[in-house]
């Protein structure tokens, strides 16, 4: 179910028995030859006992015990030639008593002249030919082989041997003990009272029943888990299973997946014969996959398998829903690896962040976690999490609430074309030229013109008999789900009713029309206007030549505007400067930062000024001190928009000040100083720069220089928003000298025009409190009529 395990290692010895590698390959040796890597058997006793810690710690199903290996065809086993003269490389593997056994290869890059088989030794499982074209990532893990020993095969053109050689490693070998129809595991009773999906308990959810599989990870755990569809309806690989089975992006390409591992007939439930090993078998199986998003909280995982089941595999895509209230439905799961099962339900309350479920016929089991929750509308509405659900009681279950909860993560894939849909139904790729026909009180997936021929009422081109009551039919029309059209009831239609006895003719589903969505981030992807949550660029417009870039018209380069000179008292002569990010119009800063191409520096060819009661940055200037320390407004420090700590959020990160402090440099490659897109200061404003023009943008920094001929230099990667709100990130430099337009000699012309008159009263007069105060009135008058 749901409870699996913490994996401890048991203690044992591994023994290989190693002929060596021929050198020659020009012989035929008897199986009896091939060099044996052996697995002392395992002690079962041992890992029994842990196992019953595992479950009751809520781990998942184990059924096998990993072991380390490094094994090389340049290494190990023995090279000869096959009856057509074809070089072959051979390794054998045992593990007495074992029932059955699975390898992983973690290094897995096969010329293409080669084919690799792994046969168990007596002769009942093959399996392969696995070529290049089956590796995973470079890797390649494969299904069981039943039975203690097996042999490993490969063969390759004689220029290939040394790439066989150097690039296949075989690093995992998973003996197993129980499960996969282990005739000695403990099973009876515990699954006697399910029902196998060839039950009627599960006649009306055909569509469903080839959605769910059971899967290994790492070649040693169990879960189930389903195929789901999504609002495109594009047979898109998705299988949704429990976060608590361990599917991670470390090991998403160990992922093993049994399709169809079915009993052929509906044992009686109670019997000694559903408690007992069945009929199915493990033959169809796919290998890897990619890991798209997991939720703890709400136990979900969603990967994307690395290919799509074979055709002939019959498999389908389960609908889903995000509905609140559910009643009805059925569970269908893998319970201790055995064969295909299904619950039907006696109630279902929502609880929390899970569905709590009481069982009516049928029950779940240890490897049943993952397992999907539908409700009465054949749609999944949470996965197995936890429970105490055994057939030797009626306690009950907990499914996540995944599509509730973890939307977020989810929609992405289940609704790629932003539609905000509550729901979907159950593709089946075979049913999608055929429809529901109702006979009577009877239900027959058919094409239309059997139906007609028969006298049958048709339900329309993919509707299924698990959507449809012939005994109380519902009126029917068309169903818009995104861009697919199907027939059916309003009830199952996850998308938009188009009306009682309306149809899919006319393509009354087609598409709205699309162009590129730009996000915050400076992302671009294609969508509905509607459906962007960004700067939507137009219809027809699209993502070419990158349109989301903003930086080039958002960041403009870098200004300085002289304050003055000798505003401080020092034993050097002084000049002050403000630094400022040139931003186009209603742009934004956010942060100024430093990274491994651009380094964050702030120099000078002389030193700065520092003031005993100043700060690292404007966050640290206290305006309270400047009528008792004036020196204090010409500090040296960094900022965002702000002289001071007044209405101030600015905050650093990883840079190191020491230097700067004590009159040098700040130079990182890491760090930043930064306020949040919410902050006002990182708003652009207007401002002058060093040619007396004005222009618009964000104070950086306000530095004094000593020595009046040094230079300042100023270099740094800079990112904010621009008016739509898209991130840009841009780098930039700049060198600074004293020398320039705005430059003055007096102290009191506060709006550096060069002169002190009545315009720089008027300015201090305006700006009284904020940041101006009676010391600078003083000062213009002091100055009064001077020019610089």
């Amino acid at each position: 179910m749901r409870y699996a395990t913490k994996t401890a290692m048991a203690a044992m010895m591994i023994t290989t028995t190693c002929l060596g590698t021929s050198a020659l390959a020009d012989f035929n040796p008897t199986d009896e030859l091939v060099p044996v890597h052996r697995i002392a058997p395992l002690d079962l006793d041992f890992l029994f006992e842990e196992d019953l810690v595992r479950e009751s710690e809520g781990e998942p199903f184990r059924f096998a015990l990993p072991h380390e290996s490094f094994i090389t065809p340049g290494n190990d086993g023995i090279w000869d030639r096959d009856a057509d003269g074809r070089l072959r490389w051979r390794m054998r593997i045992n593990s007495k008593a074992a029932p059955h056994i699975n390898l992983g290869f973690e290094h897995w890059n096969l010329p293409d002249s080669a084919e690799m088989m792994v046969e168990s030794a007596d002769k009942w499982t093959l399996l392969g030919p696995y070529t290049n074209a089956d590796a995973n990532e470079g890797q390649l893990w494969l299904p069981l082989v039943m039975g203690d020993d097996l042999f490993i095969t490969i063969t390759c053109d004689d220029a290939d041997r040394f790439a066989v050689e150097q690039d296949i490693i075989l690093t995992k070998i998973n003996v197993g003990y129980r499960g996969f129809d282990d005739p000695n595991a403990d099973r009876g009773t515990s699954e006697s009272c399910n029902h196998d999906v060839a039950c009627p308990l599960c006649d009306e959810w055909t569509d469903e029943v080839p959605a769910i599989a059971m899967y290994t990870i790492n070649g040693s755990l169990t879960c189930s888990g389903s195929m789901v569809n999504n609002t495109a309806q594009d047979e898109r690989p998705l299988f949704m299973t429990a976060d608590h089975c361990g599917l991670r992006t470390n090991n998403d390409q160990t992922v093993v997946v049994y399709w169809n591992h079915e009993n052929t007939y509906c044992r009686t439930p109670g019997s000694s014969d559903s408690g007992g090993n069945g009929n199915g078998n493990y033959n169809q199986n796919t290998s890897g996959s990619l890991f798209l998003t997991t939720n703890s909280t709400y136990d979900v995982c969603l990967v994307e398998l690395n290919s799509t089941p074979p055709e002939s595999y019959g498999i389908t895509y389960a609908g889903w829903s995000r509905g609140t209230s559910h009643t009805g439905g059925r569970v269908i799961h893998h319970p201790q690896t055995a064969e295909k099962r299904c619950s039907s339900l006696d109630y279902v309350q929502s609880s929390g962040q899970y569905w709590n479920v009481n069982y009516d016929d049928g029950r779940t089991d240890y490897g049943s976690s993952g397992s999907p929750l539908f409700n009465a509308q054949h749609q999944i509405i949470g996965m197995l999490c936890c429970g105490s659900s055994f057939c030797s009681n009626d306690q009950n279950d907990y499914y996540g609430r995944a599509f509730i909860g973890h939307w977020s993560g989810l929609s992405p894939h289940l609704d790629p074309q932003g539609t905000n849909a509550t729901s979907v139904n159950t593709l089946n790729p075979g049913n999608l030229d055929t429809g529901a026909c109702c006979v009577f009180d009877s239900c027959y997936q058919v094409e239309e013109v059997y139906c007609n021929n028969v006298g049958g009422y048709f339900n329309g081109l993919g509707s299924t008999c698990g959507s449809v009551d012939c005994e109380d039919p519902d009126p029917i029309g068309g169903c818009c789900t995104g861009t697919t059209c199907s027939v059916g009831t309003q009830a199952d239609c996850g998308g938009t009713y188009l009306g009682d006895g309306s149809n899919c003719s006319g393509d009354p589903c087609a598409p709205d029309p699309t162009g590129a969505c730009c996000l915050g981030n400076g992302s671009c992807f294609v969508s509905t206007e509607a459906g962007c949550s960004g700067s939507y660029q137009g219809n027809d417009s699209d993502c070419a030549g990158n349109p989301c870039d903003s930086s080039e018209d958002s960041f403009l380069g870098l200004a300085y505007s002289i304050v003055g000179s000798n505003l401080v008292d020092d034993d050097d002569p002084t000049w002050t400067v403000d630094v400022y990010v040139v931003l186009g119009e209603d742009c934004r800063l956010d942060a100024v930062a430093g990274d491994t191409t651009t380094s964050k520096m702030v120099s000078t060819t002389s030193s700065f000024y520092q003031n005993q009661y100043g700060g690292n940055t404007s966050a640290a200037i206290n305006p309270a001190l400047f009528a008792a320390f004036p020196d204090l407004r010409y500090d040296s420090f960094m900022t965002i928009g702000r002289y001071d700590q007044g209405d101030n959020n600015l905050s650093d990160i990883g840079i190191d000040y020491s230097d700067f402090q004590n009159g040098g440099a700040i130079d990182a490659s890491d760090g930043s100083w930064f306020c949040t897109p919410e902050d006002a200061q990182g708003d652009s404003g207007n401002l002058q720069n060093e040619s007396c023009e004005a222009g618009n943008g964000v104070l950086i920094a306000r530095l004094t220089v000593r020595d009046l001929s040094a230079s300042v230099y100023v270099e740094a990667v800079f990112q904010g928003k621009d008016a739509n709100g898209i991130t840009w990130q841009s780098p930039g430099s700049i060198s600074i000298v004293s020398d320039n337009c705005n430059g003055t000699f007096c102290d009191g012309d506060f709006n550096q025009d060069g002169s002190v008159d009545v315009a720089d009263l008027l300015g201090v007069i305006a700006g009284w409190g904020d940041p101006y105060d009676v010391a600078d009135l003083l000062g213009v008058i002091a100055d009064w009529g001077c020019e610089g």
